[in-house]
């Protein structure tokens, strides 16, 4: 008999305004890896069509994956994208005031 957690044996439960935070920071980050990837993108001549045939992924992919409001895209996604733009992704932590 398997034992399951109950929600409140969390010993630190998430404040909603926390989530908030969270979520605005995640697509805060997204952004700017969008706006550099199409820059990149655009800098290169390349069209959305032939952009995902480079990644080898179809328009649907790139579409979610520039669209900054969706917060799901991994790291690989992210990663392939760079490279098939002969870039590398890279990923640092910042200060909350910076």
């Amino acid at each position: 008999m398997k034992h399951s957690r109950k929600k409140t044996d969390n010993p630190s439960p998430s404040l909603p305004e926390e989530d908030f935070f969270r979520d605005q920071e995640a697509k805060r980050a997204k952004a700017t890896f969008v706006k550099a990837l199409e820059k990149e993108r655009q800098k290169q001549s390349l069209s959305k069509v032939s952009f995902s045939r480079k990644m080898e992924r179809s328009l649907t992919f790139y579409s979610r994956l520039v669209d900054d409001s969706y917060t799901g895209s991994t790291v690989k996604s992210m990663s392939r994208a760079a490279v098939s733009l002969g870039k590398r992704l890279c990923i640092d932590l910042k200060d909350p005031e910076e």
